[in-house]
């Protein structure tokens, strides 16, 4: 079982998030872990008001305590969520950690301003 929530950071590179998180305390062996993310709906919070516990989509199965997701998942995420403006919204990121039998928990997870990618604010129209 994990124990507790373990924190998780990351560092931005170009278009690119790079996170690294520390092994939670267990005492069965991780199998994998999920990265997950949700849509806040909401920019310049204060940090404490970022905490939020779902729903998250899975984004992708990792087995290690790092992982980058691109600008370009993030917001093909955001548009498939049908975000009105990808531009104005936050991100949190979670990981969810899996043992061998199956119990999880998640990291502390990390907050991210979309507007720091400065993508175009053009919409693109529904047929």
């Amino acid at each position: 079982m994990v124990a507790g929530f373990w924190c998780i950071s990351v560092n931005f590179s170009g278009q690119n998030l790079n996170y690294n998180f520390s092994k939670p305390t267990t005492s069965n062996p991780i199998t994998r872990y999920e990265v997950t993310i949700q849509n806040l709906k909401y920019v310049g919070l204060p940090v404490s008001q970022y905490l939020s516990y779902g729903p998250y989509t899975v984004i992708k199965t990792i087995y290690s305590e790092q992982f980058s997701l691109s600008s370009d998942e993030i917001k093909n995420y955001l548009l498939s969520s049908n975000v009105q403006d990808v531009t104005k919204t936050s991100i949190m990121v979670r990981v969810i950690a899996y043992s061998d039998l199956g119990a999880s928990d998640f990291s502390n997870g990390i907050y991210t301003e979309t507007y720091r990618f400065n993508w175009s604010t053009a919409q693109t129209s529904k047929k």
